[in-house]
């Protein structure tokens, strides 16, 4: 039986449920960030989805075992290049683009 991909979304900010996540057998989150607009925040999400027990098992990889999304708040046709770069900086992995279209 083919295992199936599993990646809730949450909120900016919801440490409590990233931190569950973190530990869950999650693939991915993406973080919610068109209701929540905010890298600093964001930037605490995406720590609260590091498992300390796991990184020391693993003898110091930071690679998070659930894999970091953010949804962009603009929209992808808006031409707001700094949000993605902003958001790549934060260090997440992938970006969910609301209403990109490729020319």
């Amino acid at each position: 039986m083919a295992s199936r991909f599993s990646a809730p979304a949450v909120p900016n900010g919801s440490l409590e449920d990233l931190t569950y996540i973190a530990d869950a057998d999650y693939d991915a989150v993406v973080i919610e960030m068109q209701h929540g607009f905010s890298f600093s925040t964001s930037r605490t999400s995406l720590q609260a989805l590091l498992n300390r027990t796991r990184i020391a098992e693993r003898e110091a990889s930071l690679q998070p075992d659930v894999v970091p999304f953010v949804r962009n708040p603009p929209n992808a046709c808006e031409r707001n290049q700094w949000v993605i770069k902003q958001a790549l900086d934060a260090g997440v992995y992938g970006l969910v683009l609301p209403r990109f279209a490729a020319s």
